[in-house]
């Protein structure tokens, strides 16, 4: 059974790709097997934190049928132990996913063969990200900004990040999560 993470937020550029690569890295070193799922459909730039500059296979892969598992579209990176499905090459209607596709996606990600798997969000509230975080979500939310008010504001909207309480369940040691969205 895999661990599954979303990370998202009621806004662009407030770091969720960042903490999704970085947190992905963490586990990966730890000896876990980790992939990272770009689901920031429209957006998709996960694939730059790892320095790749072009996929074989993606999401789009999966979506067109051209691979019927979605394992197999997972692409390597430099961190061993570390791997990510892109969404990077799918069409311009990627946003707007139909309600069969969504469902496509979240079943195969149930069915992915790794320790943890961390999903990547776009920003906004829009009805896939919704789907997808509730989907998937477990424990209590905390929420994050990086970008001041204005993005603290919007990323209330949506929690950040659903992990607390879960990081001994995984054997993360000593690691406490933090509520980032208070002065500490």
């Amino acid at each position: 059974m895999s661990y599954i993470f979303p990370i998202g937020g009621g806004k662009g550029g407030i770091g969720k790709t960042f903490i999704a690569s970085n947190i992905g890295a963490i586990f990966a070193k730890q000896g876990k097997s980790v992939v990272l799922v770009d689901l920031d459909l429209g957006g998709s730039n996960l694939h730059t934190f790892f320095g790749i500059k072009g996929v074989n296979a993606g999401l789009h892969s999966f979506l067109n049928k051209s691979q019927t598992e979605l394992s197999r579209v997972v692409e390597s990176t430099r961190i061993p132990n570390l791997s990510i499905i892109s969404s990077m090459n799918c069409s311009i209607e990627i946003p707007n996913l139909f309600h069969a596709q969504k469902l496509k996606i979240i079943r195969a990600i149930q069915n992915l063969p790794f320790d943890i798997v961390i999903l990547d969000l776009g920003a906004g509230t829009n009805s896939n990200i919704l789907d997808f975080f509730h989907a998937f979500s477990l424990g209590q939310p905390f929420s994050s900004t990086l970008s001041g008010m204005p993005g603290l504001k919007q990323s209330q909207r949506l929690p950040f990040l659903i992990v607390y309480g879960q990081s001994r369940f995984i054997g993360l040691p000593d690691f406490k999560w933090r509520r980032l969205d208070r002065d500490v």
